[in-house]
C-alpha cells in the first residue's frame, strides 16, 4: 500500500472489502436455467428403479460420443437420450387443442395483454401527475420569492412563461387533475 497525497475516494474499510471479494477463491453457486438441447428432458424425467430425477451426460464411444439420461442416485438405470427425445417429440406433435382450448387460450393472451397496457398507462400517468405537481409546486416557490421580492417581474414571467409551457405539455399528453 502506498498512502496517497489525494484525498480518498473511497473509504478504506469498502477498499479492503472490494479486495476481498475480488481476491478469494470462492466459486459463486446458483440454478442453471439454460435447457440443454442434447437433454431437454433432463430433471423431468422420474426413474422407474428408486423415482429420482433422471440427469444428462455423455458416454465416450470407440468413434463417438452418445447422450444418455441416467439416474443421479447411483442405480444403473439409464436410457439413450436419442430415443427418449424422438419418442417425446412424437407425442407432442400427435396432441391436438380443441376449439375451445385455443380460444380459452387466446382469451387469456389477451388478457394478460390488456393487464400489461393498463399498468403502463398507469405508470405513465402517475409519472406526468407528479411532473405536474412538481411543476405546480415549482411556480408556488417562485411566486412566493416574487412576494417577498426576492425574484425581480422580469424572473418571475419568464419562469411563469416557462411553466405555463411545460404544464401545457404535459397536459397534451395526458390526464391532468385539473
Amino acid at each position: 500500500m502506498i498512502e496517497g497525497v489525494h484525498e480518498a475516494v473511497i473509504s478504506e474499510a469498502l477498499f479492503d472489502e472490494v479486495q476481498n471479494i475480488v481476491n478469494t477463491k470462492r466459486r459463486l453457486f446458483g440454478q442453471k436455467t439454460e435447457i440443454n438441447t442434447s437433454f431437454p428432458l433432463k430433471r423431468y424425467l422420474i426413474c422407474p428403479a428408486c423415482g429420482r430425477k433422471l440427469c444428462g451426460n455423455y458416454s465416450q464411444g470407440r468413434t463417438r460420443k452418445y447422450s444418455y439420461y441416467h439416474c443421479s442416485n447411483g442405480c444403473k438405470v439409464r436410457f439413450k437420450a436419442d430415443f427418449l427425445n424422438e419418442n417425446y417429440n412424437e407425442k407432442l406433435q400427435e396432441l391436438v387443442l380443441s376449439p375451445k382450448t385455443i380460444e380459452l387460450f387466446s382469451l387469456i393472451l389477451n388478457d394478460v395483454n390488456m393487464t400489461t397496457q393498463k399498468t403502463g398507462f398507469l405508470n405513465e400517468r402517475k409519472l406526468l401527475l407528479k411532473k405536474l405537481e412538481e411543476q405546480e409546486l415549482f411556480i408556488s416557490k417562485a411566486r412566493k420569492l416574487f412576494v417577498a421580492e426576492k425574484l425581480k417581474y422580469d424572473d418571475y414571467s419568464e419562469i411563469k412563461k416557462e411553466h405555463q409551457t411545460i404544464t401545457g405539455c404535459l397536459r397534451r399528453i395526458g390526464y391532468s387533475p385539473k
